[in-house]
């Protein structure tokens, strides 16, 4: 299991070995505070470098690996539709991803580690207020704050675009995505009863204003 941490210069150098010339002005995790370390925040870094992450390895080093986040494009579709048909008992087709993509109120995005896919996620904006249709993250990426960062990126650019309010659907039972969005500040709005199939299950609303 992977540690995500912030890593000032003193803790980064404490577990990599690294030089005082080391460049590590730039390094930053969503995660926060974990595994015993200070967590120390570097004063200059902000909410916008949530796209960098240093993560201790199994042999207590500190690698790195870079998420990016841009927006969906055709050539993107058929992983993450993949990826849906994976993940979920009622996934979207890459037919369905093609239409959302191509709407002036749609706004789909990917996640990239190191360059390649590893998830995406998109909202549909009405009236201000956005519905997050999909949010989706490959195996080997969940966990590590990839589905976070999304997030956030998604929110960023909502707000540049006027939305003030966010709304979505998860699944009673799926408690990792239940304790993002609450991370996130979303906050239980309600039930849908039996709202999903395969299996049958009951749907928690959550806003965010």
């Amino acid at each position: 299991m992977f540690s995500c941490v912030r890593l000032c210069h003193m803790d980064f150098l404490k577990y990599s070995g690294k030089s005082m010339e080391t460049d590590v002005t730039a390094l930053y995790s969503p995660s926060g505070r974990k595994s015993g370390f200070s967590g120390r925040p570097c004063p200059e870094i902000t909410e916008d470098y949530d796209s960098t992450f240093w993560y201790l390895n199994q042999d207590r080093k500190a690698d790195r690996w870079m998420v990016t986040y841009r927006k969906m494009t055709a050539e993107d579709v058929p992983f993450i539709s993949k990826l849906e048909e994976e993940t979920f008992s009622m996934p979207w087709s890459a037919d369905s991803f093609l239409e959302m993509i191509r709407k002036e109120d749609a706004r789909y995005y990917v996640a990239q580690k190191d360059g390649q896919l590893v998830g995406g996620c998109g909202v549909l904006m009405i009236a201000g207020e956005g519905n997050i249709t999909n949010v989706v993250v490959a195996p080997e990426a969940r966990e590590q704050g990839v589905a976070t960062g999304m997030l956030r990126h998604l929110m960023r650019e909502g707000e540049r675009e006027g939305l003030t309010a966010y709304t979505l659907e998860v699944r009673v039972s799926n408690a990792a995505a239940i304790h993002v969005y609450e991370k996130l500040g979303f906050v239980s709005a309600g039930i849908r009863p039996g709202f999903y199939e395969k299996p049958t299950e009951d749907a928690m609303i959550f806003w965010k204003r």
